[in-house]
């Protein structure tokens, strides 16, 4: 109910209406009033269903439930970085801290880029002189 109620916030938009709509409409990806992804995108691959994924989870137990060997870290004190100091931080999962030329971001990729664009910048970025990346 709380999502529901997140979405239905003014600041995530509103229905479209007029030329939004009329435009919206040309497109030829918008068919059976909704967009249409241009490749095919099943919700499961391998045979899986509902029932398969739901009783996986409620009743499965994963093959791999911990790391094998340890997952190195390191620990910085994002407080007191060198302003100077180009530097990326990855706090696990899909939650980071860059600092890049005295500007620092704060970032996640559910609200900036897919992850494969975010790994992607990760490895741009490694290229920039003197950047520490922190996994």
């Amino acid at each position: 109910m709380r999502i529901f109620g997140l979405i239905k916030m003014t600041r995530f938009g509103k229905m479209p209406s007029g030329e939004r709509l009329v435009k919206i409409k040309q497109s030829p990806n918008f068919r059976d009033g909704a967009f249409q992804n241009q490749s095919v995108t099943p919700n499961f691959t391998g045979g899986a269903t509902y029932e398969k994924v739901l009783k996986q989870v409620l009743f499965g137990r994963p093959e791999r439930s911990k790391p094998s060997d340890e997952i190195p870290s390191m620990k910085t004190d994002l407080l007191n970085l060198d302003p100077h100091e180009n530097c990326l931080v990855w706090f696990g999962h899909s939650s980071y801290f860059m600092q890049v030329d005295g500007k620092r971001f704060l970032g996640t990729r559910f609200l900036v880029v897919p992850l494969h664009l975010f790994l992607e910048s990760m490895v741009r970025l490694s290229s920039l002189q003197g950047l520490r990346i922190c996994l």
